[in-house]
Order: C-alpha cells, then structure tokens, then sequence
C-alpha cells in the first residue's frame, strides 16, 4: 500500500503529556513515526517537537491537522505540516564569487539537496552562463544607492510570484535593507565567510592571517535587521598554519562556505531549524513610522545632512570635531530629545518592552526602536 510522508513541528510552552497525545492521535488514524526529535528550552520554558510520519495513502494533510485539533488546543501550539512529496522552491541571490552557488546547484543535481530553483538572482551578469546551462531564469539587477528600494521590491514580487520558501545568499556582497530582511525573517540564509562573532565586514580571512588566527570558518545564519548577527544554523572551522599565506586562507575559506551553506539549507528545507522566541535585538518590536515624533524625523534628518557634509569635506576643526561627535551620538540615537521621551514609554509600556533609562539608551536597544522600520 502506497504511503504520504509528512514532517510536523510544534513549539509550546513545555507541559506534560504532549508527545504522548500527539503520538496517540497520529495512531488512531494509522500513523507510523518514522523519526522524531525533541528539546526544551529551560530559559525560555518554550518546547520544540519535530516528527517524521508515514501515513496511509487515504489521511490527507487536512486530515492530520484536524486530527490534531484537540492537543493544539490544550496545550496552546503552533503547528506547521510539511508534505515531503513536494519539492520546496528556493531563489538563490549570487555576486561575482559562485563557488557557493555551484555547490548548491550540484548537491541539488545528485539529490542530496531536494530543492527546486526557481530562479538565480545577481547584481552582476557573470553567473548567467551558468543559470542559462542549468535552464533556470536568471534575473541580472544591479544595485546602488538610488535604485536598492526597488530592487527589493521586485526580490519580494519574485519571491510571491514563485511561491519560493527561501532565499539564499550564496556570497551576495549586498546588505539587504530592515524592510526586507523583516519581511522575510526566517526564509533567507546567508554564508558568512567568516566564523562569527569574529571578523566581520571586508577580506575577513585577510583580517584572519593578519592576526595569526589557528583556526578559519564559515556560518550560516538567518538574515536580521543586525548585520551578521541572525540566528545561527551552521558553522565550521578548519586549522590553518602561520606556514599559509593569504590566500591559501581563502581558498580553505571557500570549500568550508560552500559546505556549510549547503548543511544551512538543508536543515532549513528538512524543518530540522525552528526560531526560539530567545530576545534578539533584531527581533524586538519596533515602533511604526506613524507613532514616531515628526518634530524628531524633522531633526534627524537634518543632523545627518550635516553628518555627511562634514564626513565629504575631510578636514574638521577641534571644535567641529566636537560638535561633529555630538551629531553622530544624537543620530545613533543613543541620546533621545525630551521632546520624544514620554511617547516612547507610553509605546514601551504598551507593548510590554522594557523600558529604557530615563536619560540615555543603550546601542543595543535602540538601534531598532527608533528606526523607521525594524
């Protein structure tokens, strides 16, 4: 007899008797577990639950879901059921450096990766070679300060027209905007090409041996409104000598991106990652552009028009160079105007943040709370 096979991820908060009821009502109806995992998280009391089942070929996905009414009501849980029959689409974002996307592209060929690619995204043309031997749509869009908004714009029309479930950032040397990366929190992936927390920004592995680092890596993480600091999926690391040079640590650098990237989206097209409710600075709420002081967006602006004039012209004297700090720690926003104080703890109050010192702010939490969007 033919068999539907389905993988279903549940988080609650952590109580007893859910495995137990899940697992009788999966059996009532013929069910067979074929893996499951489980964890709790102790600071969060939060429980996370992924199972593997085969069903007969007569229990439908709606099937299950309403047999599984019940336990979602008691103990209050989010379910999400993934038919694995279906292969999941996935839009891979590339600049010049392709090693990555290669390595996806095979492991997609052999079948280790089960994914569909619904189309390859770059701001450069070097990858249309490979996109057109493939037969997969290439889309060549070019990024810059005065087009980003509406490039993104069409990533988030192709993302809805081919209903993809996640993007990957196989080396895009491009930061994605907070809108987007809101937007889409939890569907796009990015290889880092460093072991973070370490070496962030430009020639990480140059930064590396510069250093006389013993060991080099990669991570696949989550892309936030915080620049390299989402959700981890994968990392590894691989020794390296004093002996190397440079750009032996790029060349070891680009067979660990490509690994770890390929586990990255993996785990994340098997449901094996699930987001914990952990506090993350990208994560916390923001306030919307219509609650926000216009008398404070008036002011910001025009202290950053006087950031970037002084930034252009290069020489500062002592005293610019003091006022000059002020305005970059006043639009950091580390420091809130009088004006604005009262109206940001009604918000806090109202959505249960906590709220901040009366007179300062710190880095952290306000890099998200003051912005236009998170």
């Amino acid at each position: 007899m033919s068999e539907h096979s389905y993988t279903l991820r549940i988080a609650c908060d952590d109580q007893p008797g859910i495995v137990a009821t899940v697992a009788s009502a999966l059996a009532s109806r013929g069910a067979n577990i074929i893996e499951s995992n489980q964890f709790w998280d102790r600071q969060t009391n939060q429980f996370f639950l992924r199972i593997a089942t085969s069903t007969p070929e007569n229990v439908s996905k709606a099937e299950i879901e309403l047999m599984l009414n019940p336990a979602v009501d008691r103990f209050n849980m989010k379910l999400k059921i993934d038919d694995l029959s279906r292969r999941p689409k996935i839009i891979i974002m590339v600049s010049k450096f392709d090693h990555a996307m290669l390595h996806l592209l095979y492991q997609i060929k052999v079948g280790w990766l089960d994914a569909e690619v619904a189309a390859i995204v770059s701001n450069h043309e070097d990858a249309r070679k490979i996109a057109e031997q493939e037969g997969i749509p290439f889309h060549y869009w070019p990024v810059n300060k005065e087009n980003k908004i509406e490039q993104e714009a069409k990533l988030a029309d192709l993302i809805k027209e081919t209903k993809s479930e996640l993007v990957v950032l196989a080396r895009y040397m491009q930061v994605l905007t907070n809108d987007l990366s809101s937007q889409f929190y939890g569907m796009i992936i990015n290889i880092h090409h460093s072991f973070l927390p370490s070496f962030k920004g430009a020639k990480p592995y140059h930064q590396a041996y510069e250093r006389g680092v013993k060991l080099i890596g990669a991570t696949a993480h989550y892309v936030t409104p915080d620049l390299d600091e989402g959700p981890i999926i994968e990392q590894e690391t691989e020794r390296v000598s004093h002996a190397m040079s440079a750009e032996d640590f790029v060349a070891t650098g680009r067979d660990i991106e490509a690994r770890v990237l390929a586990r990255g989206v993996k785990y994340h097209l098997e449901g094996r990652v699930m987001l914990n409710k952990k506090p993350h600075r990208g994560l916390h709420p923001v306030i919307p552009p219509e609650l926000i002081s216009p008398k404070f967006r008036r002011r910001r602006h025009k202290i950053t028009i006087a950031i970037r004039r002084t930034e252009r012209n290069g020489r500062i004297s002592e005293q610019g160079k003091s006022r000059y700090r002020r305005r970059r720690r006043y639009c950091g926003c580390i420091g809130i105007p009088p004006s604005d104080r009262k109206w940001l703890g009604r918000y806090c109050r109202h959505r249960q943040i906590r709220h901040p010192d009366r007179y300062r702010l710190d880095r952290a939490c306000v890099r998200f709370l003051l912005c236009d969007k998170p």
